[in-house]
Parts: C-alpha cells; structure tokens; sequence
C-alpha cells in the first residue's frame, strides 16, 4: 500500500499555521467533492498525489471505501485534539481577545496603544469628552455646568463625595467654590 506523510516545512506565520491544522481537525476524511462516482458496487474518487505531483483517481469496492471512512470515526469516549492548545474552552476567550488585538493593530497605527510613561491620568469627564463627544457635566435642560457631588453605585454605595477628606487632593476646590456662588438658589433646589 501507498502511504505519504506530508510533513509540511515549518510553518512562518499563525494564519498558516491555523489553516494547516483546521483542515486537519474538524473535518471529515473526505470531501464529497472528489467522490467522482458512485455505481452501487465501486466509488471513484480522486486525491492529490504527492509523487508525482497531480491528480490521481482510485476506483474501490464499496465495503472497502466505507472501510477507509469508518477508519476515522472515533470510537466512543476518544478524546478529540480539537479541545486543546486554542481551541480548548480555557483558552477560547484569550484566543479570541489576541485575534481582536491582533484585526485592531492591521487597522490602526500601533502607537495608539502604546501609552507613553509621560501621560497624564485621564478623569471620568475627560474620557467621556474624547471617546463620545459627550460632556457629563453639562445640564441637559439647560446647558449650564454641573458640579459632581456624589457618585453612588447600587452594590458598593456612597463611592465619591465631593466634601470628603480624601478627595480634596483629587478636585479643585476653588472651581467648585466659584460654581457654587455662581449658581443662584432656584438652580440649587433643582438639583436636589
């Protein structure tokens, strides 16, 4: 009997690598494209041959063509390599982020994630500014800013307060100074 192995050069580079065993792994042994015919006692089918290069038909017995295909039907409980390496359930998620950044960094230019050491921390509003257009801070009625007091979240409650101790590093206490006298009365009891 004929047997090659076709052990491929090193592979250069992952969409090559990922083809190469995909083809391999959840497919079946063979495509029904190559089965050429079908007489109800022989198939004919064709594969690639390696040497020499070309195609090369092969008409069998039917019991010995299904023979070939049963060959690689697992038997029960075999434990298929598929779930390994990046495809194991473990690994899925990692996977699918690298190939997230990997379809992001074709597109974009690279320096764009790299953060340099020299940049400044961002706050909440300048974020929201940048990434959405957005202000958070300015009234939707009216137009007019408004000053953060509180932030409290439903699991973890009271998480900023404008007036606590350990936040006076954090803001600056003469802009809110100024916004608060510049705000008259009716304005305030709006906001509460």
């Amino acid at each position: 009997k004929e047997f090659y192995v076709n052990a491929e050069r090193r592979l250069t580079n992952i969409k090559q690598a990922t083809q190469y065993i995909g083809r391999y792994l959840a497919r079946p042994a063979i495509a029904e494209y190559r089965i050429i015919n079908y007489d109800g006692k022989n198939v004919t089918y064709w594969y690639e041959n390696k040497k020499p290069k070309g195609k090369r038909e092969i008409t069998v017995n039917v019991l010995e063509f299904i023979g070939k295909i049963t060959q690689h039907i697992h038997p029960k409980g075999f434990r298929v390599a598929r779930r390994y390496g990046l495809y194991s359930r473990v690994k899925n998620k990692l996977s699918i982020e690298i190939l997230k950044l990997y379809n992001f960094m074709r597109h974009r230019n690279i320096s764009k994630l790299i953060k340099k050491k020299n940049t400044v921390k961002k706050n909440f509003k300048d974020r929201l500014i940048e990434s959405f257009g957005v202000n958070p801070y300015i009234c939707k009625k009216c137009g007019k800013d408004m000053i953060l007091w509180e932030i409290w979240h439903y699991k973890y409650g009271l998480i900023y307060n404008v007036l606590d101790k350990s936040n006076y590093k954090r803001i600056i206490y003469e802009e809110i100074i100024e916004k608060e006298i510049s705000l008259n009365t009716t304005t305030q009891k709006e906001l509460f």
